[in-house]
């Protein structure tokens, strides 16, 4: 399950990262954290 989740998010963060600031990697990792967190409380 966990790792279902993991993929979903970065799927989930890659198609909201090309949508806004594709040249931002830093900002592609902040997102990718934060929607990981999300997925967890969402699970919890």
């Amino acid at each position: 399950m966990s790792s279902k989740s993991v993929y979903y998010g970065y799927e989930f963060t890659s198609f909201i990262n090309s949508s806004n600031s594709p040249e931002e990697p830093e900002d592609h990792h902040q997102l990718k954290e934060h929607c990981f967190t999300c997925l967890l409380e969402a699970a919890a």
